[in-house]
This record gives structure tokens, sequence and C-alpha cells, in this order.
């Protein structure tokens, strides 16, 4: 192995010696036989739900790299089909249930062993247009009139069965909005109206409904003991 010039030249039988030329070249040792299949790797894109499926469509995306010999092939096979040449990314855009096998092969002959991926494709959710639903509820103790004795306490709840809830507020007397986040407790007295609403993650927002009460001042304990008096009547005379 290394470097070579060699210098050449011819002498006729008369003689004659022609000038001398030169040739260089270079020689290096034999590369080791390539025995090492490629190196293969899959990847997918595309949106998932909660539970890791592909929301309508997902792409396939294979690739392949070898040191050696380099390489000459990417091949794919779906649900256990013939294997097939792969030239691009592969989108699946029907729902089911996918299982990908792959494999690559190096310009030396050497095959990858097959590895797999497993994947679901399912139907995008229908879109939400329903708002959520909304009550609300009182808790307190509650005179002969229905009025809350010292203090009421609103509690709001709010259900949404498809893209879910994200926001509960409330007005009180025609105020602005203020996002609900635990029980409301109204401990002075007076007349009360409040309005509620909530939205979902989808951007739908219930219509405002409205409860109202009146909180009256606590009635003071009675501390102070009855009157009493007594009075004698008679004719005087013992018996």
């Amino acid at each position: 192995p290394g470097d070579h010039t060699l210098q050449y030249r011819a002498t006729d039988n008369a003689g004659n010696t022609s000038e001398p030329q030169s040739v260089t070249f270079t020689v290096v040792e034999d590369e080791p036989e390539d025995t090492t299949p490629p190196t293969v790797q899959a990847s997918l894109e595309g949106e998932t739900n909660d539970d890791g499926d592909y929301v309508e469509t997902v792409t396939l995306t294979l690739t392949a790299t070898d040191d050696q010999s380099g390489v000459d092939s990417i091949e794919y096979s779906l649900d256990g089909s013939t294997w097939v040449e792969y030239t691009a990314p592969v989108v699946f855009d029907q729902p089911g249930d996918y299982n990908v096998r792959y494999r690559a092969t190096d310009n030396a002959g050497n095959t990858s062993t097959p590895q797999s991926i497993t994947f679901t494709v399912v139907e995008a959710p229908p879109t939400d247009t329903t708002p959520p639903e909304v009550d609300a509820e009182l808790s307190g103790t509650t005179n002969e009139d229905g009025d809350y004795v010292g203090s009421a306490t609103l509690t709001i709840t709010a259900t949404d069965g498809m893209s879910g809830v994200d926001t509960i507020e409330y007005s009180l007397d025609g105020s602005t909005w203020v996002e609900y986040t635990a029980p409301v407790v109204f401990d002075q007295p007076g007349d009360y109206n409040v309005r509620y609403r909530a939205t979902d993650n989808a951007g739908n927002t219930s219509l405002p409904q409205s409860i109202t009460f009146t909180v009256v001042p606590a009635e003071e304990p009675d501390t102070t003991p009855p009157t009493v008096t007594a009075q004698v009547s008679g004719d005087g005379t013992a018996q």
C-alpha cells in the first residue's frame, strides 16, 4: 500500500533509447467485507387524541443508514402483506389499527432484521356546538319566609359531555362577570340577584341564568328572663 511513481523507457536493436517517462499510482489495502446490515428507524407524525390515537391521518417516515457499503433499498409490509419498496413517506388516512413491518438492505446484500410499528387512526370527533349545562344551588338556614338567616352560600356547577367545561362565571346584581372558582358566601343582609353561565373548551357559552334570594340578619339570642308578678286576692279571713 502507498503512492508509487514508475519510470520507464525502451531501447531498440540499433542502440537508440527513448526518453524516460513516468506513471504515478496508489495502492490501498482491501476494505473489510461488509457483513453488517443497515440501521433502520421509523417515525410517525400527526395529531393525536388523549388515547394516543392519530386523528384522521398519520404519516410514516422510514430512514436507514449504512456506514460501509451504503443503503440500497428500504421496504415495508402493511399488516403482513408482501414487501413494498419505500420511496417516500406513507400517509394513512383511513380509520383502523395498523401494523407496519420495515427493513433495509445495503449494497453488499445485507438485510436488516424486520422491525414493526403499531398505531391507530380514528375519525375526528364531531364539532362541539353545544354549550355546557349549568346549575346553581343555595345552602344555609332559612326562616318562615324563605329568607336566609345570617348568610347564604351559592354553589355553581357545570357539565359538558363533549369538549369539557373551561370556565364558570357569575355576575352579582348586574355587575361585570367574575370567574367562579369556589362557593361564594353572602353574609350581608340584603336582596341579591346572581346571574351565572359557563363556557366549554370549544368556546360555547351557555345562556345566562339567574337566582334571586334574600339574606336577613340573624336574630339576637334571648338572654332576658321573663317578668313575673304576683297578686293576692281574698276576704282576709283565715281558714
